[in-house]
């Protein structure tokens, strides 16, 4: 396992992505959100999902600096263009404009449509938390998971994250698939040779299935197929998924996951949809008794005395939130082959690593 400094990975994301097309701003927002994938020890959707995005900007599926336009407009929504700009850049964008309206409507709602995969959903909801306000972000994509005693992909994870501010306690901040088991968990346990409960994944024969191997993609080879689907997390997290489609998708214009390509390029782009929120809580109720009733909630949860299996009570992000503190004093973990991917990827660009570290110790 390698180590490396949170600034030196910030760098290297920059310079990537600036090295792709990405204008200084676009490429810092974009590292910014890949490195706080990395922090939180969600590295599928950090530093292994590059070579997963890097094709789709070079082959013009990612237009970088596109503009964002808000296309309509009420005091407490907003319709955005993001004319397939990066998905990250868009979605920040998205979520300041919700800040803003949250600030005189209460809630600020905004869809996105032509936009990009975003990564890591928290990113955009802990934007809110600066404000004291509860954040939300959504978006669908690519058909990965199969519906509700279905064995063919019709969904993408439909991925939900949310936020809420507190008092002296962390934050809470949830981020997670609406399925089984995430995308990102499948292609881990497929690099590492690991078998997955058989209760998770579906095969092509519509038979249940324990081997991930045959639902991961290569994403530096186009003629690479999913076989097999993610199963949903029930029928309860069928019918999330059916939601965030519908929210985040189809209400933003675009499409559902079996219309929207694999591989995205200038000709067949990402044609998902983002939904984004914020609310101002303390044009709802005084925000000091607000989030020390949080704190209460969070203490109320700990003081549960535990189930058999259990040693503590966590609270969603609690666990992500302390890991990005220790990794920001003592260096990110990279696996090796997600860093040689990386490697690759910045020879092809000419792009000097080495001096880049340089820069980055001075």
């Amino acid at each position: 396992m390698l180590k490396e400094s949170a600034g030196y990975l910030q760098a290297v994301y920059q310079a990537l992505w600036g090295k792709c097309g990405a204008s200084g701003e676009e490429a810092r927002i974009i590292a910014r959100c890949f490195l706080a994938a990395d922090l939180y020890g969600k590295e599928t959707q950090g530093i292994a999902a590059i070579p997963l995005l890097y094709p789709f900007a070079r082959d013009g599926g990612v237009r970088f600096g596109a503009p964002i336009e808000v296309v309509g407009e009420g005091p407490g929504f907003a319709l955005v263009d993001g004319h397939h700009g990066s998905g990250h850049v868009v979605a920040t964008r998205a979520m300041e404009i919700a800040i803003a309206k949250a600030r005189e409507a209460t809630v600020g709602s905004v869809w996105v449509r032509n936009a990009n995969d975003f990564t890591m959903a928290a990113n955009y909801p802990i934007m809110a938390l600066e404000h004291d306000y509860f954040g939300l972000a959504m978006c669908n994509g690519v058909p990965l998971v199969a519906p509700w005693g279905g064995r063919d992909a019709v969904f993408n994870t439909n991925p939900m994250a949310y936020a809420i501010p507190a008092g002296e306690e962390l934050p809470i901040v949830y981020d997670g698939a609406t399925c089984a088991v995430s995308h990102g968990q499948v292609v881990l346990a497929a690099r590492d040779g690991v078998r997955l409960p058989a209760d998770q994944l579906v095969g092509e024969d519509g038979r249940f299935t324990d081997d991930p191997t045959p639902l991961v993609t290569d994403p530096f080879d186009r003629g690479s197929e999913q076989l097999g689907a993610i199963l949903p997390l029930g029928a309860k997290g069928f019918a999330w998924t059916i939601l965030i489609d519908v929210l985040s998708g189809l209400m933003a214009g675009m499409n559902t996951a079996k219309e929207i390509p694999f591989h995205q390029t200038a000709e067949h782009p990402w044609t998902g949809g983002i939904f984004v929120m914020a609310v101002n809580i303390a044009n709802l109720v005084e925000l000091g008794a607000f989030k020390a009733k949080v704190d209460g909630l969070i203490r109320n949860c700990k003081a549960s005395r535990l189930a058999q299996g259990f040693d503590e009570i966590v609270m969603p992000g609690e666990r992500a939130q302390r890991e990005a503190a220790r990794r920001r004093r003592g260096g990110v973990p990279l696996r090796a082959e997600d860093w040689a991917n990386v490697v690759r990827i910045a020879a092809e660009l000419d792009l000097d690593l080495e001096a880049l570290r340089t820069a980055s110790d001075c």
